[in-house]
């Protein structure tokens, strides 16, 4: 039964299980884990996030570095890295004309330990110079990248790569982020892998123990989808 459970879905999924029921049936799951650094997780996670990007009308593509001090922390210099940005957001939002400008933010830690921001924004023309004496002004580094988004398969590439590349993160501290009502809602799943009446509940029981408790002598059991189990047989929806 543990292998059962484990073969698919997330390789490295959270402690208890979830089970759901329907008449006739338990489906006994395993929470995935949803971080950013897991095979399974991380790549599903970009991917959905990279639907919603592609929705937005951003057009350009920015990266900015960042200068070490002596003796920060990776906290410090991310939550100095990302004041910076605030600055450089409102200049920016001047420069066109408008109250706020509209992103969404990649967080990339070099092998150094530094931390890169890759934003895609909306936005009038910038010209690079004028950029790079923008961020020196404003976090003393000079350096900076930017380039004109020409394809919505280029809003994808740009995102996914650095979602899915040195996923650590100081703790408490957000992977990506994005200014409000920029990305439109998370698209609802088209094709449920299990039936929209199914009722959950959470047990901190281990999943394959629990799957074991659930079986009675003669249930059918099969592997279902997200390293999930079935156990067929005849069962009330509503017993314990």
């Amino acid at each position: 039964m543990a292998a059962e459970l484990n073969h698919l879905g997330c390789p490295t999924p959270r402690k208890g299980a979830i089970v759901g029921r329907i008449p006739n049936a338990i489906i006994v799951r395993q929470p995935a884990c949803k971080r950013w650094i897991c095979p399974t997780c991380g790549p599903s996670k970009a991917y959905l996030l990279s639907l919603r990007v592609q929705q937005t009308p951003a057009n350009i593509f920015l990266t900015l570095t960042h200068k070490p001090r002596p003796a920060e922390s990776q906290e410090e210099a991310l939550r100095a890295i990302k004041h910076s940005w605030t600055v450089l957001r409102k200049r920016i939002a001047r420069h066109n004309e408008q109250s706020t400008a509209h992103y969404v933010l990649v967080v990339e830690w070099t092998k150094r330990g530094a931390p890169h921001l890759h934003v895609l924004i909306q936005s009038r023309y910038i010209a690079q110079a004028t950029l790079s004496s923008w961020w020196s002004s404003i976090h003393g580094a000079p350096i900076v990248d930017i380039r004109r988004v020409r394809s919505q398969h280029e809003l994808t590439r740009y995102l996914s790569k650095y979602l899915t590349k040195d996923t650590h993160m100081p703790r408490h501290s957000r992977k990506w982020s994005a200014s409000r009502g920029f990305l439109p809602p998370a698209p609802e799943n088209p094709n449920p892998p299990f039936p929209p009446e199914t009722e959950w509940a959470y047990y901190p029981s281990p999943a394959h123990l629990l799957a074991n408790a659930l079986r009675t002598d003669g249930d059918t059991v099969i592997a279902g989808p997200r390293g999930s189990v079935i156990i067929i047989g005849t069962i009330d929806p509503h017993s314990e």
